[in-house]
């Protein structure tokens, strides 16, 4: 037999419980600053890196928005601190890559489409993005076409 919890006290006389805290709650979803689009964006990827200060900065990777005309996109970044979004000059002219892995210092996404048109092009291309310099860096082709994939880091390797 399984004990059973005591029954609950009578609530008449029981006051409110206290306001809600504005701090975060585990297992729980916060609204954060609205993203710096006027409009939709789809298709791009995000990766998490510190700043100096160890803070968690989250930056963009391509995709597209009627802001920018579907031709590619200036990476963003958002700083979960601060809740502020910063624009980079590195720009970014992928569509739904294989997503983003941290290896030391940099940012590293590969593959996704070449254009946002009804006839997309699939890439082998793989870039790191060095977060400190706020620099695109082009590495090795991947081997194959692809796009719409998972990136994963085991050992310091993607």
């Amino acid at each position: 037999m399984t004990p059973q919890p005591p029954p609950s006290p009578e609530m008449a006389g029981t006051p409110p419980p206290p306001a809600l805290s504005l701090t975060a709650a585990v297992n729980s979803w916060t609204a954060g600053a609205p993203t710096p689009y006027s409009d939709f964006i789809y298709g791009y990827a995000l990766g998490m890196a510190p700043n100096s200060a160890g803070q968690s900065i989250v930056y963009t990777f391509g995709g597209t928005s009627s802001d920018e005309g579907g031709t590619g996109m200036t990476v963003k970044a958002y700083n979960v601190a601060t809740n502020t979004w910063t624009g980079k000059q590195a720009q970014v002219v992928v569509f739904y890559s294989n997503g983003v892995g941290k290896i030391g210092s940099r940012l590293y996404f590969s593959g996704g489409y070449v254009n946002a048109g009804s006839l997309p092009d699939a890439s082998r291309e793989l870039w790191a993005y060095d977060y400190s310099s706020d620099r695109m860096i082009k590495k090795a082709n991947l081997p194959i076409f692809s796009a719409e994939g998972v990136s994963g880091v085991i050992n310091r390797k993607l």
